[in-house]
């Protein structure tokens, strides 16, 4: 799969350096995947309301860096977008979370596990998606008139971490957020 990923950060005015190094890995015990690079699937708006956020609402100003990003179905775990992925993950926390970590820490020790012999292979992904239920006022579509009709979302919030960086994946790597004279934009 491929797509563009946006990576929120605190701008701390060193542009050229996190050209080069960016993007910033989130060591947060409490990351929603685990330890990564965090990006949103091709959502700028979220992006800049993230920003917001975390940083404008403390005076702080942020940047958006865009990536593109090359997801290979053998090394990513998605678990929007396909059901076999979904019911592997699924089965993984019901066989091995006897301690019912959140998500996120779990991910950590399946990674740890992943190092171990017995058990090469259990965590293969560099990257991971998943669908954030949490942080929006969603569009919601009915699929019809009934009073119970089913719908969907139009606007989903959607988690890229990368575990690792990697040419492969992150193909490009720019600042497109504020745009600025002085960054050469």
């Amino acid at each position: 799969m491929k797509t563009i990923g946006h990576h929120t950060l605190e701008d701390r005015g060193n542009y050229e350096e996190l050209l080069i190094r960016g993007p910033i890995k989130s060591i947060n015990e409490n990351a929603y995947l685990g330890k990564g690079y965090y990006f949103w699937d091709n959502n700028i708006n979220y992006a800049k309301k993230w920003g917001e956020l975390s940083y404008e609402s403390k005076g702080k100003k942020f940047l958006i860096c865009e990536a593109e990003l090359n997801l290979e179905s053998s090394c990513f775990l998605d678990l929007v977008g396909n059901m076999e992925d979904i019911h592997y993950f699924k089965e993984i926390i019901i066989r091995y979370n006897k301690y019912h970590w959140p998500i996120g820490k779990f991910i950590e020790h399946l990674k740890y596990l992943n190092r171990q012999e017995k058990f090469r292979d259990i965590f293969p992904f560099k990257a991971i998606r998943a669908f954030d239920y949490s942080k929006n006022k969603f569009e919601v579509y009915k699929f019809s008139n009934k009073e119970k009709s089913g719908y969907t979302v139009l606007n989903p919030v959607l988690i890229i971490c990368l575990i690792e960086k990697n040419k492969l994946i992150l193909n490009s790597f720019k600042i497109v957020y504020p745009v600025n004279k002085e960054r050469g934009e």
